[in-house]
């Protein structure tokens, strides 16, 4: 079995050509200040286990063209503060089946527009109250498709099980339609 013991100080190491390291067992390196690495080609780390980087401090990934992240799952999980996304101009989030959202309070904030589409039903269902203000707030019904809900119907339904439905305005109620039902029980 051999050994060998190169002690260096103050040294250089320089390799003309190819440079193939072969270890034959575990490899452990240690340095004791700071590391720098510099490839003028490209670089590539191939694990064919697991691998781990523990980081003291700040961790800075940063490319000149894209960072792409490919796995059967993954997750990002920031487990004292903050998870930040930020995009110089669009974040597109996109699933074939699900997105799902859960949270204790969520704020939605845009400065100019938002659009929701959504292909068959929406459904907002609050606890308690489901408050909408906004200086004219305007509901359109095309009546194109019947509702499920309600059988047969088109339009827009007001329905309340338990409490009164009420309509109040400063000024006036307006309702068009070639028919309005009124029924109390």
């Amino acid at each position: 079995k051999d050994t060998s013991d190169v002690r260096l100080e103050n040294e250089s190491i320089y390799v003309g050509g190819k440079s193939i390291v072969h270890i034959n067992g575990d490899s452990h390196v240690y340095v004791h200040g700071n590391k720098t690495e510099e490839v003028n080609g490209d670089y590539r780390l191939l694990v064919k286990g697991n691998a781990e980087f523990g980081v003291g401090g700040q961790m800075n990934l940063n490319a000149g063209d894209q960072i792409q992240a490919r796995a059967a799952d993954i997750k990002l999980d920031a487990n004292v503060s903050t998870l930040t996304i930020k995009a110089k101009k669009n974040i597109h989030i996109g699933s074939d089946e699900t997105i799902l959202m859960h949270t204790n309070f969520m704020n939605q904030t845009a400065l100019l527009n938002f659009d929701t589409f959504v292909g068959f039903d929406y459904n907002l269902t609050s606890g308690r109250d489901c408050i909408t203000s906004s200086s004219n707030i305007f509901a359109t019904a095309n009546g194109s498709m019947p509702s499920e809900t309600i059988a047969g119907s088109v339009g827009i339904h007001l329905k309340s099980l338990t409490a009164p439905i009420n309509l109040d305005s400063s000024t006036v109620v307006s309702m068009k339609a070639p028919t309005v039902n009124m029924d109390s029980v």
